[in-house]
C-alpha cells in the first residue's frame, strides 16, 4: 500500500504536510463568554467562562442561544462581562479576530496579512 498522497486526498495547495506539523493555524470560529465561572474541558489559554466553536460566528450564536435561552445579554453584552468573538487553533487556544489575522496569514490560510479575520477570509 502506497503512502504517497494521490489528487483525491491532496492537501490544498497552500498547504503542505511540513506546515501542518509545525504551524499553528485556524481550525474554526468561536465565542468565548466569559461568565467568571471556572470550567473544565476550555481552550488551553481559557481558565473561565464558556467557548463555542462552529463554521461561522453565526453559528456560535445560535448555539448560545439555544444553551442559554432566557440569556439574550450573553450575546449582546448587556450584563458588563465580556463576549469574545475568534478563532480556535490548532495548539488549542483561543484567539481573538487581531490575533486569528496574523495566525491565518502565518500559516499561508489567508493571501494577504489581516487585521480582523472573519471566517468568511478562510472558507
Amino acid at each position: 500500500m502506497s503512502t504517497e498522497l494521490n489528487n483525491d486526498n491532496a492537501l490544498p495547495p497552500q498547504l503542505n504536510i511540513a506546515d501542518v506539523r509545525v504551524s499553528t493555524f485556524i481550525i474554526c470560529a468561536a465565542i468565548w463568554y466569559n461568565d467568571g465561572k471556572e470550567r473544565h474541558n476550555l481552550p488551553r489559554n481559557i481558565k473561565t467562562g464558556i467557548v463555542v466553536g462552529g463554521w461561522r460566528h453565526g453559528n456560535c450564536i445560535t448555539m448560545l442561544k439555544e444553551m442559554f435561552p432566557e440569556r439574550d445579554y450573553i450575546i449582546n453584552n448587556k450584563d458588563g462581562k465580556t463576549t469574545t468573538q475568534g478563532f480556535l487553533t490548532s495548539k488549542g487556544m483561543f484567539v481573538d479576530r487581531e490575533e486569528a489575522g496574523k495566525i491565518a496569514f502565518e500559516a499561508r490560510q489567508i493571501s494577504a496579512p489581516n487585521d480582523y479575520l472573519f471566517s468568511e477570509d478562510l472558507y
